[in-house]
């Protein structure tokens, strides 16, 4: 019988970096530039514009599953010049461009530094520099003083992307500190003012401190006769179904799944991803959980105190998902 895969882009977390290498500044920079540079109130090295301008519906064309990514595809314009197509990543804590346009557009660098990254699946060493954009925008959203980061890491990948027209990733973060919706269904990103409250229906009232947008769940596993906690980043670079670590569930790996289905990450490595069904429930809400759901499962980055799993492309087909960067709180809303 024919396999079917079904492939999962490992995002890079840089939320958790560690500075092996001291910064150099561009000396060239204006004054005024050089000290453009934004963090995040709970998170070192996160950049954030200065400000940001919401004109219209503050709405963003994301159109889904285009250039064989399945991820929503924003057009950016970058100091008036583009647009560009970037993929928009709610997994990745900065917002990366290729070396390739950001030296075509002659972006300043205000920083350069060895890093230590979380990716889905290892924690690698890679070399970034940090270039400094006066003005970008996104559909309806104008950002002032925004920093793009090109990575090696990320430089590796665009040679996957080339066939794929992709110039960069946007990363939720960007947005900070607005109210940001994703809309699968209707192929759009809302950007808007306000905040969410742990009172408010459908607000997950245990969401993670954390640089990208996290949940706490719960996963109840029938057959196990097991059930554990796990933080679940959500993550629209991740095109598969909900995907489980399991580090501390060793039995899943026992699972043969679907006979027709096996899953594999996008660069083969052995025994890292497997499909199943979830016989259980994995609970998102008090009141709210998502019964036997279809995921890929792993034991990723078994090494770190914080093993997280992911909410992927089937999540964002059935839920509309608002994320509150400022309190770390996210509302679902199921279709």
């Amino acid at each position: 019988m024919q396999k079917t895969k079904f492939f999962l882009l490992p995002s890079i977390l840089l939320f958790s970096v560690a500075t092996i290498a001291s910064s150099s500044l561009d000396t060239n920079l204006p004054e005024s530039n050089k000290t453009a540079t934004y963090n995040r109130p709970d998170f070192k090295h996160i950049y954030i514009p200065s400000s940001i301008e919401i004109v219209r519906k503050g709405e963003i064309n994301a159109p889904v599953g285009d250039y064989r990514l399945q991820s929503p595809i924003v057009k950016v314009k970058i100091n008036g010049k583009g647009p560009y197509n970037f993929m928009f990543d709610s997994g990745f804590s900065q917002s990366m461009i290729s070396a390739g346009l950001a030296k075509k557009l002659d972006l300043p660098v205000t920083e350069s530094k060895d890093v230590r990254a979380i990716t889905s699946n290892q924690v690698v060493n890679i070399f970034q520099t940090t270039h400094f954009v006066k003005k970008m925008q996104v559909g309806d959203v104008y950002l002032s003083d925004y920093n793009l980061v090109v990575s090696s890491s990320f430089e590796d990948e665009v040679e996957l992307f080339k066939n794929m027209r992709i110039d960069g990733v946007l990363s939720a973060n960007a947005f900070y500190p607005q109210l940001l919706t994703i809309d699968y269904q209707r192929e759009k990103l809302i950007v808007r003012k306000g905040r969410l409250n742990k009172g408010d229906e459908g607000v997950n009232p245990s969401s993670v401190k954390s640089s990208t947008p996290t949940l706490r769940t719960k996963l109840h596993f029938a057959k196990l006769n097991k059930t554990i906690y796990q933080n679940l980043t959500v993550d629209t670079g991740c095109y598969s179904h909900i995907f489980v670590n399991a580090c501390d569930i060793p039995e899943m790996t026992k699972f043969k799944g679907k006979e027709d289905l096996i899953a594999y990450d996008y660069q083969g490595n052995k025994d890292t991803e497997y499909f199943a069904q979830l016989f259980g429930k994995i609970e998102l809400l008090p009141n709210y959980a998502i019964k036997s759901p279809y995921i890929t499962f792993a034991r990723s980055n078994c090494q770190l105190k914080k093993r997280e799993g992911l909410l992927c492309r089937k999540f964002f087909e059935d839920h509309k998902v608002t994320v509150d960067l400022v309190n770390s709180l996210i509302k679902l809303k199921r279709y």
